[in-house]
């Protein structure tokens, strides 16, 4: 199943961004095979970054709860706010029979 992941960031997240950026990158290179799509979301002046979003393959909500909160982000408090969605991918389904 599909996962949606939306993950906002502390209003300050710059101490905690930047030095931690690596070991972020390190643990989502460990479920790249899982995860069909990830990015940053941007604040208004589309520079900085404002929190992110993930498209998970997983067996759970569960599951995919222990892969966000074993980020060094989550570890430190980058995202308060971690939403988690099961969501229906149709759209390539639908370019392809149109």
């Amino acid at each position: 199943m599909l996962y949606l992941v939306y993950l906002e960031d502390i209003d300050n997240n710059a101490p905690i961004r930047g030095p931690l950026l690596e070991e972020h990158m390190a643990h989502i290179g460990a479920y790249v095979d899982r995860i069909n799509l990830a990015g940053p979301i941007m604040r208004p002046d589309g520079e900085s970054q404002a929190g992110g979003v993930l498209l998970i393959e997983a067996d759970s909500e569960q599951d995919v709860r222990s892969i966000v909160e074993a980020d060094p982000y989550f570890e430190a408090g980058l995202w308060p706010v971690v939403r988690i969605h099961a969501f229906k991918e149709i759209i390539n389904a639908w370019k392809n029979d149109t």
